[in-house]
């Protein structure tokens, strides 16, 4: 190919980037939670360009994806959940021990349309106050939903547990619960309640504030790798891209918060 390249049938742009690519491209298999769903199309369609492999990402709740994992026959290459997922996944010999690495935190908050105006939740009464105003009340699954198991704890904490579930709109995800709110143009207050970066990129909504005091909740992302990834160094090249400077501080523009 070289001898051929300096003929000049080949310009020297297209020959530095056919021996940039690998030998064998391969397709990634790659299950992540909704959370990050933000950040990493771009992170993986920079992989794709830097190197001829492909990724093909799933995103769901942390509670689905981990039946995916655990069901019969479910390849996966590269995982992102949540530490204590992970950790529990290592322990049933379906992730590579030794492999995770943790990606970001991020908070929960309360959000409103974006043409809405937001109300006060700046402290725990406040925040109750905002919720028994609502009309109407959005948030993730709260049995598989990383979120949604939180707030569920949170209008437990409040004693309004009841008042809000007879108004709740409780949807698969966070993503999902931030499309439904920028559709619903109806009269009063209506809440949504995810993650900080579930609610940034959609742009008909608006950031109100993080959960008050100690209602909060930070969950830390991690990736790791599946216990038997087709191609090893192919996962753990798109790993490695994650938490490289690059990656750490795309994860941070997206809202997360990024451990130096």
């Amino acid at each position: 190919m070289l001898s051929r390249m300096s003929t000049g049938r080949y310009p020297i742009s297209l020959a530095l980037a056919l021996l940039a690519l690998p030998a064998r491209a391969s397709e990634l298999q790659v299950l992540a939670a909704g959370a990050v769903q933000a950040v990493l199309p771009t992170l993986a369609t920079t992989f794709e360009g830097q190197t001829g492999h492909t990724v093909k990402v799933t995103y769901g709740t942390v509670g689905d994806l981990v039946g995916k994992i655990q069901a019969a026959g479910q390849r996966v290459d590269v995982i992102i959940l949540t530490p204590a997922a992970l950790t529990s996944l290592e322990g049933q010999g379906l992730v590579r021990p030794g492999t995770q690495a943790n990606v970001g935190s991020v908070g929960a908050a309360v959000a409103v349309r974006v043409d809405a105006a937001a109300p006060d939740v700046s402290t725990p009464e406040a925040l109750r106050v905002a919720l028994l105003s609502a009309r109407r009340v959005i948030f993730a699954d709260p049995t598989k939903a990383s979120s949604g198991i939180h707030f569920a704890r949170v209008i437990e904490r409040l004693g309004i547990a009841e008042a809000v579930k007879a108004k709740a709109d409780i949807v698969a995800t966070g993503i999902i619960a931030m499309q439904d709110l920028a559709r619903d143009t109806g009269p009063g207050l209506v809440i949504g309640i995810t993650q900080v970066t579930e609610i940034l990129p959609n742009p008909g909504v608006k950031l109100v504030g993080p959960l008050p005091g100690d209602l909060q909740n930070i969950t830390t992302y991690t990736a790791a790798l599946g216990a038997q990834p087709a191609d090893p160094a192919a996962a753990q090249a798109f790993l490695t891209s994650l938490t490289n400077p690059a990656g750490k501080q795309a994860f941070a523009t997206a809202g997360f918060d990024v451990a130096p």
